[in-house]
């Protein structure tokens, strides 16, 4: 919390500005800075129930509150969370249980890519990556596909290194790191070039880093992170958890075994003007005891024939890969606040992991030894029933269950409880069972003994595991029901993901629809106007960079196609030779583009950018167009093409368009659109599909005698009627087998050729992302008040943005590769309506918020992987010259019948080095040459709303009386896309503007000082403009012990000439000022008698004067002193102090400690030299509240607090009680 500063106040200002604010509100500026206590009867009683819903997922979002230790400035919650969208089989239990966290600190954990890219120790040999500077600088050199290279040892070095990352012996895909902390959600990931790391969603957040030394080879071990958010607040991650992993795989030179720090959690944290700091201790526990693995990695390849049966029910050659995992944990112990204990946890032995983790009790401290409340966590597992003990379970078969909390007093007296239920606890499967569907979760099938699934191609079956889903066994172990201190319980309902129905899950006719095709081939105008519109030039001179040399034109087509409906297509691309021998893959200067240019839906075959509007002319041949509006490109890091040339882009509706540029007359370019499209015969064909996972379908809410309150159903259907269709989308669907058109080599019987080959790889498990499997883009949220439809309480409509491939995604397929492209508008609201209970429309809010495409881009890295091409298996690789240099080729190898030299007249196979022109090289290499090097990206952006219209609906409908505003927001990217302007229209059309000036952007001394502490982003200035009136705040900082505060804030009202639009020249100007001690707590605040015009403040002048003495360690104000200066009562400040800071008894009167302080607060007050001044007085029990309050007029009222640190008795100046109250709890065991 900003407690007893301006800071919070000014760092929100943008969002509370009002157009009344004009005048200067003297009181309500105090009161924003100096926490004067409420009577404890002002303040509300917990509420329960109500459970919030992320719609978009179709999850509600369920948590605890334990508590909140108010901060000076920054405050610490303690939540228990729970993730309720479902339990999957191999899902481990927290310390909390299975499905909750304890949310309190924070963390930073590796996503690793490929391999981590620093570690401890890896395998008999250890692989390199990025951090060895030889494979930075080729991950640089091929980062754009090379073709063209100076020597022909090049062209050998390019292909060893594409093998050196197919064998791990290299890793070129950079890890992520996701970043989570109090009030900070990102993503980190490294710059391969500068080897500096970047939070991906604030261009503000600030992350540095250590490592060990280098080792010889360039490789090292990540120990600690600091992050610096944006309002300067520092974060330290400085343990680390362990990992070791053993891989178990077929590859036993690299990355076999591998020891690497996986996370770093949260050890410290300061405040942004450092009056808060937080320390979290561990305890780090041995590896666990037992190894949890079931789904690791097992494939096979199965080449198809015409001898192939239609059923192959075992396939053979199975690959498995169980890999062998122990973690070192760091265990959160207790948690001080400026050095003292605030929070302790206690933790008790469990038996589904050997360690001591499960969570016993959490403990508030009251900053001394004193315990203040105790949460006990109550436990048991599931995967048994309640009379089992789990000491004789095999650790692997149950998980840690939460059945309970009991809040206790620091006397040991219990007053509160929590009880949670949960569905079939007892039937909850092991963790290595292989019943799982095919996002993870318990489908009963428990059958198989495999997890790559049952795969139908064509005429064939390949035998595999039943991945189909099964809701029944999927909610086992989900939270059913809550029970509230209060008596009262939440029911929660669920249901099946739906959508509907794809292709896939229709048997029927079906056709390919093509959108767009475009065929090729290359050629060069060596003698063309380059200013002609036929022509394509980079540039029409000898002095810039062309790469087709000026006044060259190589072959083009440039077309635009429509896409109406937002889906899955089908994007194909290939080069062929057209002599018919093999392709140089890439070809330099040979360019494929396709690219989404608007949202218009009508836009035909005519190209509507010209070339020069899509790449750059000026001599680099860069691309234009914003790379989040790129669909293909044939260097783009973030699309991948099967071996097939072919890859799934989800598209929205808008124009597209090709461009292809090719000079190379021996190659061919194809690009094509399609979708396949069915026939349907009867509409019931598409009927909504359920889907693996599960969401919310209704939450009911019971008071403590089983009465039902209120009930909340959710609809995800894109209209409100049962036959509309669901309003689900599939955003990450598992992908478990390719198919591979390839070659193979027929046996001496059938002459030693090479003949076509079809094979099928089936995998058994497939990476994410941080996307859910199905997203919502509508939800009708309805309110029930009962159990009749009369009793309907209207309801509301949400919509959402949706889009695939953002947030951390992955290819889903070895080698899984993932990326990153921010989600920005992704999940956020875009409309919303809500409806009274006879369905008339109340209010409508529509919101258009930044996307990728109108995101400001600030970071952009790559990594790279490389594929197999299956039909380049029997090639050589040669090299030969190229534009003055060398590029690479293949021959396939010449195969015939031999004799063995046996002497038995018996044959073999083998094949001979075909023939080739004396300027081709042939390089013998021990592998394949059959790679293919592609990249992927991670890419740093930020964005917000851009405009929302919100319409309030009055009378009937017929009359169509509405009140509409309309929000617009401007954002500078100078700044990193901070906000600049806000305009709000009114429905007569006036318009509201904001205008604001950060802190960044000033230069000088104290705002210099605030940007090396990385407080970037506070608004120092906001100008607001409105009825011809112009109101400019602006907050005047200083340094003041380890901090910066507002030691002024003025407001200046000018009037504008509406007929001129000139200012007037006698501004009316209020000012506030601010003296501090020097641990940031106010001393006084005043204003200036500005009638003398003087510009320098003197005693004499200063009006409205309130001076402040805290005291309880100097959290709390004890004096509020109206009318006086500091100096006036200084010399009762330190004895004051002392005596707040021993006042450890609740009394009434004078007497004991408590008494004492009271005593000398009413010496001040009766001082006859502070007789003009009028004096307010408190004393506290820490963490629980104020105990009395005394008037200017020195009349006392007391608070007295139970064993439960609820409020009992409200008391008079002598004792009599004034209010009593009574608690009542019913619990529910």
């Amino acid at each position: 919390m900003c407690l007893l500063t301006l800071l919070c106040s000014l760092l929100s200002l943008h969002a509370q500005e009002t157009t009344n604010e004009n005048a200067f509100d003297y009181e309500a500026e105090l009161n924003r800075s100096v926490p004067i206590p409420n009577s404890p009867e002002a303040e509300a009683f917990t509420q329960y129930g109500n459970t919030p819903v992320n719609m978009y997922a179709g999850s509600p979002e369920i948590s605890i509150p334990i508590y909140t230790h108010q901060g000076r400035e920054l405050n610490l919650p303690v939540n228990l969370s729970y993730d309720a969208s479902g339990i999957k089989v191999e899902q481990l239990a927290t310390s909390a249980g299975l499905g909750w966290n304890l949310a309190v600190g924070g963390r930073i954990s590796r996503v690793t890519n490929g391999n981590p890219d620093d570690y401890i120790q890896s395998g008999i040999t250890p692989y390199v990556s990025f951090w060895n500077n030889d494979v930075r600088d080729k991950m640089l050199k091929y980062r754009e596909e090379s073709t063209s290279f100076a020597t022909r040892d090049s062209v050998v070095m390019y292909f060893d290194f594409m093998n050196s990352i197919s064998i791990n012996e290299i890793d070129t895909q950079p890890d992520y790191y996701s970043l989570n902390a109090i009030g900070i959600n990102d993503y980190i990931a490294f710059d391969v070039e500068t080897r500096q790391a970047y939070a991906l969603n604030n261009p503000h957040i600030k992350v540095d880093f250590i490592t060990t030394p280098a080792a010889a080879n360039g490789m090292r071990s990540i120990t600690k992170w600091t992050v610096t958010g944006a309002d300067g607040t520092k974060y330290y991650f400085d343990e680390a958890e362990i990992t070791d992993f053993d891989g178990d795989d077929m590859n036993q030179q690299f990355a076999t075994f591998k020891t690497y720090n996986s996370s770093w959690v949260l050890t410290k944290v300061e405040s942004a003007n450092r009056r808060d700091t937080y320390i979290f201790n561990y305890t780090k526990l041995a590896p666990w005891a037992q190894n949890f693995s079931v789904s690791g990695y097992s494939a096979y390849t199965y080449t198809i024939d015409e001898n192939t049966p239609a059923n192959v029910p075992s396939p053979p050659f199975v690959t498995s890969s169980v890999p062998f995992i122990r973690i070192e944990q760091q265990r959160l112990d207790n948690i001080l606040h400026n050095g003292k204990e605030i929070v302790s946890i206690t933790y008790q032995n469990r038996y589904d992991i050997g360690a001591s983790d499960a969570i016993d009790a959490i403990t508030i401290k009251n900053g001394t030894t004193q315990d203040y409340k105790t949460y006990d966590f109550l436990t048991s597992y599931f995967g048994i029933n309640d009379n089992q003990s789990p000491s004789g379970q095999q650790a692997s078969d149950i998980r840690l269950k939460l059945n309970g909390i009991d809040i206790r007093s620091n006397t040991n007296d219990l007053y509160q409880k929590y009880r949670f239920e949960y569905f079939s606890p007892a039937q909850v499967p092991s963790v290595v069972s292989k019943a799982q569907d095919y996002m993870g979760y318990y489908n009963g099938k428990g059958s198989n003994g495999v997890l790559f699934p049952e795969v139908t191609v064509g005429q064939h079956t390949f035998g595999g595991a039943d991945r189909s889903i099964n809701f029944s066994d999927a909610i086992k172990g989900t939270l059913s029901r809550i029970y509230y201190p209060t008596g009262g319980y939440t029911d929660f309902e669920f249901e099946s993901h739906t959508t509907p129905a794809e292709i896939a899950d229709v048997d029927d006719n079906t056709h390919t629809q093509i959108y767009a095709s475009q065929l090729l081939t290359g050629n060069i105008d060596n003698n063309v106007d380059c200013q002609s519109p036929d022509s394509f030039c980079e540039c029409g001179s000898g002095w810039c960079n062309d790469e087709y040399g000026p006044g060259q034109s190589p072959n083009f087509t440039n077309t635009s196609f429509d896409i109406q409906e937002a889906g899955n297509y089908t994007l194909k691309y290939t080069e062929t030779n057209t002599g018919g021998g093999n392709v140089p893959s890439g070809g330099t200067g040979i360019k494929a583009y396709a690219f989404k240019v608007s949202n218009n839906t009508n836009c035909g075959p005519a190209p509507v950018l010209d070339t020069d509007q899509i790449l750059n002319p000026s001599g680099n041949g860069n691309l234009l167009i914003d790379s989040t509006d790129v669909v293909f490109s044939k260097y783009d890091d973030q699309y991948q093409l099967d071996v097939d040339g072919e890859m799934s882009a989800y598209l929205t509706p808008g124009c597209y368009q090709i461009l292809l540029v090719n000079p190379n007359n021996q190659i061919t370019q194809f690009l094509q659109v399609s979708r396949v499209e069915t026939t349907i015969d009867s509409p019931e064909e598409l009927a909504d599909v359920q889907r693996a996972g599960i969401r919310i379908k209704t939450i009911k809410d019971y008071t403590d005698t089983n009465e039902l309150a209120t009930e909340k159903e959710y609809v995800y259907k894109v209209a409100r009627t049962s036959t509309a269709d669901s309003s689900g989308n599939i955003i990450f669907n598992p992908q478990f087998y390719a198919i591979n058109n390839g070659l193979s080599l027929s046996g001496p019987d059938d002459g030693c050729s090479i003949i076509d080959a079809t094979s099928i790889s089936v995998v058994g498990s497939s990476s994410g992302g941080s996307q859910p499997h199905v997203a919502y883009s509508r939800v009708y949220e309805i309110l029930k008040k009962g159990t009749t439809p009369e009793d309907n309480g209207g309801y509301t409509r949400h919509d959402f943005y949706i889009d695939q491939n953002t947030g951390l995604y992955s290819s889903g397929v070895p080698p899984n590769v993932s990326s990153y492209r921010p989600s920005l508008a992704v999940g956020q609201q875009i409309g919303s309506a809500v409806f009274d209970a006879s369905y008339t429309a109340l209010q409508e809010t529509s919101s258009e918020s930044a996307t990728n495409s109108s995101s400001y881009k600030y970071f952009g890295s790559f990594g790279l992987y490389v594929v197999n091409k299956p039909e380049k298996n029997f090639d050589l690789l040669v090299s030969k010259p190229y534009l003055g240099g060398y590029t690479y080729d293949f021959q396939q190898k010449s195969y015939g019948l031999y004799s063995t030299g046996a002497g038995d007249g018996s044959t073999a196979c083998a094949y001979v080095y075909p023939d080739r022109p004396l300027d081709w090289v042939l390089h013998i290499r021990n592998y394949v040459p059959s790679f293919e090097l592609r990249s992927s990206a991670a890419q740093g952006a930020v964005g917000g709303m851009i405009s929302q219209t919100s319409t309030q609906f009055f009378g009937n409908a017929s009359e169509n009386k509405q009140l509409q505003t309309i929000d617009t927001y401007e954002y500078d990217n100078s700044i990193g896309h901070l906000l600049r302007k806000k305009t709000t229209t009114l429905e007569d059309d006036e318009q509201i503007t904001q205008e604001y000036v950060y802190s960044m952007e000033l230069n000088d001394p104290v705002y210099l000082q605030m940007q090396t502490r990385n407080q970037l982003q506070m608004p120092i200035e906001t100008t607001t403009t409105a009825n011809n009136a112009v109101s400019v705040r602006k907050s005047n900082y200083s340094a003041i012990g380890n901090g910066f505060y507002p030691t002024s804030i003025e407001i200046t009202n000018n009037l504008i000439n509406p007929t001129t639009g000139a200012t007037s020249n006698n501004p009316n100007e209020d000012r506030i000022y601010f003296e501090y001690y020097s641990n940031g707590n106010i001393k006084m605040s005043y204003q200036l008698d500005i009638s003398n015009n003087s510009t320098t403040p003197s005693a004499t002048e200063q009006i409205n004067k309130v001076s402040y003495i805290w005291g309880y360690d100097n959290r709390y104000p004890i004096a509020k002193v109206a009318n006086a200066s500091h100096s006036e009562i200084s010399s009762y400040v330190s004895s004051l102090v002392s005596l707040a800071q021993a006042d450890n008894d609740r009394t009434l009167g004078y007497s004991g400690n408590e008494g004492a302080l009271r005593q000398a607060l009413d010496a001040m007050r009766n001082d006859p030299a502070l007789s003009h001044t009028q004096i307010s007085t408190y004393t506290y029990d820490p963490l629980i509240g104020v105990t009395s309050m005394t008037d200017p007029r020195g009349y006392t009222m007391y608070y007295e607090y139970d064993n439960l640190h609820r409020l009992k008795y409200v008391k008079d100046a002598d004792g009599n009680i004034l209010t009593e109250n009574e608690y009542n709890y019913r619990f529910n065991n």
